[in-house]
């Protein structure tokens, strides 16, 4: 209960934080829970990797995975819970914490699946991945994690793809709000819905809540809807920016506890940077950017052979190098649609494999995303922002 009434002396007058367990207490209910079904040799020893990979999950999640488990292998000959059974269930049954923002990631995403752009992974890693990693030589040496990051760049280059190899890297809870989920038709629904998203990520830690087109969701105080030029303010969009932003400056207690709040990254992502009010971007609260690039023609090749690993093709690097050559200022979402397109044109001709032929046949449709004006404007917002 959260009311002032509630909460007075002599009635509730005191609060205990029942936190989600962790993830050698995940172990140990996992391995009861299992001790009571016939289990595969292999299953003890990969316990400890499916509590790390399960954040957010309380008791009744877990005993709803293992019943889950079980109803994979009724009636089959065996009978016994296996590892890819326990896989199974784990994509069926998400915690009840993250239902409702909530993100399932299909596959486990690795660096190998972003072509190229080596030296943004490598700022994203140091800013994000290093500080809950490494935890104890950060505090030896007096440094504190980064509370926010905001990655920003051109449409189409991955930047919430990034993301996503973050969460599966970290093995953490992935929430997302964008403007679609908060904006509704009711006073107070956004601010609502971020409070709630926040709480929600606290409570399921480690978790990434992810902020897309933030620049949309909040803009800059006295800017219309978050538009680059002057106008009247939007109230809605002030009081969103201003929940926002306390609730940032609560992460690591909130009011819920210190150790709820500690293994939280906020990561918001945005095409115009600009747009966003100082408050945002002040230390303390999305206190590193990184600016996420169009790809140069050897970072084109290797967006490339990501995508066409994916299916059968007879392609040679020398062609893949002249075709990256013909498209400059091409991203990787126009690479992805172009070997797309070109895994239809082989469909229809009914040949076994994307060559470069179909490549060029889907080349000669593209139109480019960026233009050598919008590159000018990012690489001076990247100038700005460093």
């Amino acid at each position: 209960m959260r009311s002032g009434t509630g909460r007075c002396k002599r009635r509730f007058d005191r609060e205990v934080v029942v936190a989600p367990p962790g993830a050698e207490v995940r172990g140990k209910v996992l391995k009861s829970l299992l001790g009571k079904v016939p289990v595969a040799d292999d299953v003890d020893a990969w316990l400890p990797t499916l509590a790390e990979c399960t954040p957010g999950y309380v008791g009744a999640d877990l005993a709803a995975l293992v019943r889950e488990a079980c109803r994979e292998v009724v009636g089959t000959d065996g009978g016994v819970v296996r590892v890819r059974d326990l896989l199974a269930a784990l994509k069926r049954v998400p915690p009840s914490l993250r239902r409702g923002h909530a993100v399932a990631l299909d596959r486990v995403l690795t660096w190998d699946d972003i072509g190229g752009l080596d030296d943004v992974k490598q700022k994203i890693t140091q800013t994000v991945l290093w500080p809950l990693e490494r935890r104890a030589q950060l505090s030896r040496l007096g440094l504190t994690a980064p509370r926010g990051l905001l990655l920003y760049g051109p449409p189409g280059c991955s930047k919430t793809t990034f993301v996503r190899v973050l969460a599966s890297h970290l093995k953490a809870s992935f929430f997302t709000l964008s403007p679609a989920d908060i904006f509704g038709s009711h006073v107070g629904e956004a601010e609502a819905t971020i409070r709630g998203a926040f709480h929600r990520a606290r409570l399921a830690a480690p978790s990434l809540l992810f902020l897309d087109e933030i620049d949309t969701l909040v803009g800059s105080r006295g800017l219309t809807g978050g538009s680059s030029g002057g106008g009247e303010s939007d109230p809605t969009r002030e009081r969103v920016l201003t929940t926002l932003l306390n609730e940032m400056d609560g992460i690591e207690g909130g009011g819920e506890g210190e150790a709820l709040g500690k293994n939280v990254v906020v990561v918001a992502a945005t095409n115009h940077p600009d747009r966003l009010d100082p408050a945002l971007v002040r230390a303390g609260r999305l206190d590193r950017a990184v600016y996420v690039r169009a790809p140069d023609a050897r970072e084109r090749i290797a967006i490339f052979d990501v995508y066409l690993r994916r299916m059968p093709a007879v392609v040679t690097d020398a062609e893949l190098m002249a075709l990256a050559e013909e498209i400059p200022g091409a991203t990787g979402a126009d690479i992805e649609n172009m070997c797309r397109e070109a895994a239809l044109a082989c469909l229809r001709r009914g040949d076994p494999a994307v060559s470069a032929a179909h490549l060029r046949e889907a080349k000669a449709r593209w139109v480019p995303t960026l233009t050598r004006e919008m590159v000018a404007y990012y690489e001076a917002l990247a100038e700005q922002f460093k």
